[in-house]
């Protein structure tokens, strides 16, 4: 056991130094309003966060800006060692080609000494469809900086890719058995013979070469359940016309960037809604009528709330929100999902600071102001019977931020069945516990259209009075209130 602690020591310890010996630069300097990450002390949490969250979706909403913002690492690290550590954890989980391609690409770098790390950039390209990059970047390593154990595979597919099929037959005749298996190919030997490829295999099982092969080649047909890079989306689309969902899908997860994402609606058949209101949004410039477009657009759309936000949030980056503004609050609500904006915050500060007698007649904003000011006064009243309808306004009411008009008094409740454990969240509260309960978060969140009051009443009263957690509680109150819209 001593033996097997010591060799993972020194395999660290090797790993350490040679991370503290590559030049990268850091660059974009991004927004982010998620500091869980910087509370973790140590790699244990880290791993334990990662693994309690990574299989809901809301991971991708709620960690992936943070995880690949350079400037947010752990306690117990620093910027550069965590950029490594980051690259070397997620490389091996499903999800990979997302979160490396976001942390490539935020670094300026000429290459790696540590073969593994220019493994991990070279798997990277290949995920990517940048081929043509990857036979360059790999041109230029050195013998030792290209020792990894795909290395012979990547040989192959550039030869493939400038189209030197008789190198290739040499290096075959070259290669011992052992360098043929670490090939892992079915397809090689019959595609350089021209022969016909064996479309039984399953894309799970098949290797790099037989991807780029079947990424080059029209000829076979191989299901691919679910995609999980840009070579998988190309090999995809030469078989199959995505659907709606799948694009959505896609964007959720992010395989896909925004610009990808309007690429991808503009080849459907019919123009979804998502385009529609896109294309409609980029060609106003007032932004009252661009707020007034979303709010058109809402009960349209397919896409999840988050993504909406994180597909518009550009055509708003200039947008000082002012008490005009406060007409379209669905359209405001949305825009302050997005964490990487100041949105929310400059939402917040808008409603704290607005005159009482400007909002009186907008019963959203009046509830929002009484909730951000703890005001308990029960002196406003709503008397829209559709609102009372809404699980987040009868939160706003059992939260005593708001009165129902004493003729709407009679609201079935008795049915309504909570999901949140009030128990565990106030042992979480009580013992300060920030990483469980951003995790409790996460998970209960994860369906937020099926909350009701109660679980929002729970949730805001005993989840740990943190400033990250708040943001997300109003962003949680939103969804909620807007998927009952």
């Amino acid at each position: 056991m001593k033996i097997i602690l010591l060799i993972i020591y020194f395999f660290f310890t090797a790993f350490s130094k040679a991370q503290s010996s590559e030049e990268v630069v850091f660059q974009q300097n991004k927004i982010s309003n998620n500091n869980i990450i910087s509370s973790l002390s140590n790699k244990d949490d880290f791993t334990y966060f990662i693994d309690s969250i990574e299989t809901n979706d809301n991971f991708f909403y709620s960690l992936f800006d943070s995880l690949t913002n350079h400037q947010i690492y752990p306690k117990y690290s620093n910027e550069l060692d965590f950029f490594f550590e980051k690259i070397s954890f997620f490389s091996n989980k499903p999800y990979s080609y997302q979160l490396n391609s976001n942390l490539f690409n935020n670094v300026l770098f000429e290459s790696f000494n540590d073969p593994v790390l220019n493994e991990f950039y070279t798997i990277y390209l290949f995920n990517s469809n940048q081929i043509g990059e990857l036979c360059s970047y790999q041109n230029k390593l050195s013998y030792e900086q290209k020792r990894f154990n795909t290395q012979n595979a990547f040989n192959i597919i550039c030869l493939l890719y400038n189209d030197q099929k008789s190198q290739i037959e040499l290096l075959l005749e070259i290669y011992n058995k052992e360098e043929i298996q670490k090939l892992n190919t079915f397809f090689l030997d019959d595609y350089i013979q021209g022969n016909q490829l064996n479309s039984e295999l399953s894309y799970d099982d098949i290797g790099f070469i037989d991807k780029y092969i079947l990424s080059i080649n029209r000829d076979i047909n191989i299901q691919i359940n679910e995609p999980k890079s840009l070579l998988d989306l190309e090999i995809y689309m030469k078989m199959n016309q995505f659907e709606l969902y799948q694009i959505n899908n896609f964007y959720k997860n992010r395989l896909i960037n925004s610009n990808q994402y309007i690429s991808l609606l503009k080849s459907l058949d019919d123009q979804p809604s998502e385009l529609i209101m896109y294309n409609e949004i980029t060609n106003e410039i007032n932004y009252n009528k661009k707020l007034q477009i979303i709010e058109k657009y809402l009960p349209l759309l397919q896409l999840d709330f988050y993504d909406v936000s994180r597909l518009l949030n550009d055509e708003f980056t200039q947008m000082r929100i002012t008490n005009s503004n406060l007409s379209y609050m669905n359209a405001l609500m949305i825009l302050s999902l997005y964490e990487n904006s100041n949105f929310l915050e400059n939402l917040i500060q808008l409603i704290n600071n607005s005159p009482l007698n400007n909002i009186e007649d907008n019963p959203i904003a009046i509830v929002l102001y009484n909730y951000l000011n703890k005001d308990f006064s029960q002196n406003i009243y709503i008397e829209n019977i559709d609102l009372i309808n809404n699980p987040s306004i009868r939160f706003f009411f059992l939260n005593k931020n708001i009165n129902f008009d004493k003729e709407s008094n009679s609201i079935n409740i008795d049915s309504k069945k909570i999901k949140v454990n009030p128990i565990l969240l106030s042992h979480y509260a009580e013992n300060l516990d920030l990483l469980n309960s951003f995790i409790y978060y996460i998970n209960t969140s994860e369906n937020y259209f099926n909350l009701n009051e109660y679980d929002l009443y729970f949730i805001n009263k005993y989840l740990i009075d943190d400033g990250f957690l708040k943001n997300e509680i109003l962003k949680l109150i939103f969804k909620v209130y807007l998927s009952n819209t």
